[in-house]
């Protein structure tokens, strides 16, 4: 019977070729976007979730009052990290991270990266799968390096360098280093984006004893792993009289705070001044969200708009075929099959326009996302077709189909045509605001683009300069 049905729905849909094409395509169209859309909506709110232990990871965060101010920073003292280690066993691993710019040479090719500064304990925190090398001793030598695989293209040639040697420049001398492990490109829901990391005890070459000892020096972030089980409100109300212990000379109690943030909250929580990461708006998910189910809303009424249309033809199908002998629900699943048939075909055709639209996509997004094939996302796209299907033949399938043979032979146009057009006219209306709707929002934020691009800022921002230095102050 299935198979019947099947036959019969391509077969009109073959026939209706014009009304075929228009929904097919305006579907498959508002499927594209809206694929485009979730994609960039999923990796926002799966910032940093990659990580076995991202449940037990927390930023450590500085609060300080002086003279009436507050100074508010998610960067913390060098000698934070150290003093969480030793002294409260709540916490199994303390990793903490610095940025540098450096010079990087191999042979007569020198140019600018980005340096990631850990502790040995970042690759047992986070999961960074390598390559080549092993995580638990790649940072355990002074003058070791890891670099990704780009990075060994760029300067090697290839990317089997394990062993080999780069010169960087830190401290303001050239020291040489030896590639210790190849780590994978991290992933784009990643919070740390890096191509060479280096280990932490580097800083010793130019930050001074002074200024690592220091309270009021913030310059690293500092990331605890609190053990299973364990509430990190119970770790702050132990860390609190220990830190105003330690600034006793400079700080009142309650003048200094030291708290944590889970890692999972840091991309989409501004409410924490940024630190050596990109923090994004909390809100732009939800107002994507909102966009791409508009805009599946559109292309759904779209879709049943025609279908009514073609109503008045329909029906008198309805009525041969109930002569013939066919029941109702019969006829409920004859229009049901076809419907199905155009939401399967348009999400197919959707998911083909959103891969090729992608590549641009991310260049606009500033993005590296990829549709991935996976059996959890092929059963979120049947859904939808399913669920889009169902929804859509809801008329013709409910309405059209126990329409009596006579009436629909004979009356269908003077007698049942005012609730077809009462509701034609809904659908029409309301997809005519939300489309409205949807360009003046385009044009508003088009208007907020061009303002902060062209915002005079005061000065002529093509003659200045920057030299990235990497030098911590000293006192």
């Amino acid at each position: 019977m299935l198979k019947n049905y099947l036959k019969i729905a391509l077969r009109n849909l073959l026939k209706e070729k014009q009304y075929a094409f228009i929904n097919i395509f305006g579907l498959s169209l508002g499927m594209a976007v809206a694929i485009l859309m979730m994609l960039y909506v999923v990796e926002e709110w799966t910032f940093d979730k990659f990580h076995s232990k991202s449940d037990r990871i927390y930023r450590a965060w500085v609060k300080e009052h002086y003279e009436g101010e507050i100074f508010f920073n998610t960067v913390t003292p060098f000698i934070l990290g150290r003093e969480l280690e030793a002294n409260f066993p709540e916490i199994e691993k303390v990793a903490r991270v610095l940025i540098l710019s450096n010079t990087i040479r191999k042979g007569n090719f020198s140019d600018q990266e980005m340096v990631y500064l850990a502790t040995p304990s970042f690759f047992e925190m986070f999961d960074f799968p390598f390559r080549e090398g092993d995580a638990s001793t790649a940072l355990n030598g002074l003058q070791q390096i890891v670099i990704s695989p780009d990075l060994a293209k760029k300067y090697f040639g290839e990317t089997e360098v394990v062993g080999e040697a780069l010169d960087i420049q830190i401290g303001g001398e050239w020291q040489q280093y030896q590639v210790s492990g190849i780590i994978e490109k991290a992933p784009g829901n990643s919070s740390f984006q890096f191509d060479m990391v280096m280990p932490f005890e580097n800083t010793k070459t130019f930050v001074s004893e002074r200024a690592r000892s220091s309270w009021t020096n913030v310059f690293p972030e500092t990331y605890v792993l609190l053990k299973g089980g364990l509430d990190i409100t119970s770790l702050e109300a132990k860390v609190a009289p220990f830190i105003d212990e330690q600034v006793a000379k400079i700080y009142q109690p309650g003048e200094y705070i030291v708290g944590f943030q889970p890692l999972e909250d840091i991309h989409l929580n501004n409410d924490y001044p940024s630190g050596m990461v990109a923090v994004s708006d909390w809100r732009y998910p939800y107002i994507l969200s909102a966009i791409a189910i508009l805009i599946l809303i559109l292309a759904g009424i779209n879709f049943v708009t025609l279908a009514i249309g073609r109503s008045v033809t329909r029906a008198k199908e309805v009525g041969v075929r109930k002569v013939s002998g066919a029941t109702r629900m019969q006829l409920m699943q004859q229009f049901w099959s076809e419907a199905l048939v155009l939401t399967l075909i348009a999400v197919g055709i959707g998911v083909l326009i959103a891969e090729l639209a992608l590549p641009y996509f991310n260049l606009l997004a500033e993005k590296s996302m990829s549709l991935s094939y996976n059996w959890s996302t092929l059963a979120a796209l049947l859904a939808l077709a399913i669920f889009l299907g169902l929804v859509a033949g809801i008329y013709p399938a409910l309405v059209i189909s126990g329409f009596s043979p006579i009436l629909a032979l004979r009356g269908y146009i003077s007698k049942l045509g005012s609730n077809k057009h009462l509701l034609l006219r809904s659908l029409v209306i309301f997809q005519f605001v939300l489309s409205v709707f949807l360009i003046t929002c385009t044009f508003i934020m088009q208007r907020q683009l061009n303002y902060l691009q062209n915002k005079n800022l005061g000065f002529d921002k093509e003659h200045l300069i920057t030299f990235p230095h990497g030098v911590a102050p000293s006192g």
